[in-house]
């Protein structure tokens, strides 16, 4: 069960209280959210475009979001149909360089007026050239435009993630906490 922290933690302890059973923290995430502008720091674009995700790359992508999404206990086959219904829905951009996809951004379809970001993922060779940050600006740009608030969920410690929603002006809007039930 995850939920916002001081909530999550309330069930968990009624939980225990009513079955006598351990209910146990086991991880952290901050939510991040974007409801005004998108914030622009003047960035050169980095070479390459933006383009929709094809399904002849649904298995590299379902990799990629894999590796994302490490340890936060996604199997193969949840991760799979994620990035097919992405690719399906025009729902996950690819940055491509040369010819070859070098990062990924997916969202969700706007629930509630809000959009989820994720998978975010550059390829390591890749990393630091401002590829997943083009297509997050992008990305972020058509959903305010649209009147839709822009989310992203990220493990509490994931830094670069933070700061990489951040520098486009989302801001944290608390944490939430993951309590697994014996």
């Amino acid at each position: 069960m995850i939920g916002p922290d001081a909530a999550a933690a309330a069930f968990a302890a009624a939980w225990s209280e009513a079955t006598g059973r351990p209910a146990r923290a086991d991880r952290r995430e901050r939510m991040l959210c974007l409801d005004g502008a998108v914030t622009a720091d003047g960035r050169p674009a980095p070479e390459g475009q933006s383009r929709a995700a094809r399904e002849e790359e649904a298995e590299l992508f379902t990799d990629w979001c894999l590796e994302a999404a490490h340890g936060a206990g996604l199997s193969r086959e949840m991760a799979s149909r994620s990035v097919r219904g992405q690719i399906a829905g025009g729902l996950l951009r690819a940055w491509e360089l040369d010819g070859e996809p070098v990062a990924i951004l997916g969202r969700t379809a706007a629930v509630a007026g809000v959009v989820r970001y994720g998978p975010i993922y550059s390829r390591p060779d890749a990393r630091r050239g401002g590829y997943a940050r083009a297509l997050l600006a992008e990305s972020s740009t058509e959903v305010r435009a649209e009147g839709l608030v822009g989310m992203a969920v990220t493990a509490e410690g994931n830094d670069s993630v933070q700061a990489l929603f951040g520098s486009l002006g989302y801001r944290s809007r608390g944490g939430l906490s993951e309590f697994r039930f014996d």
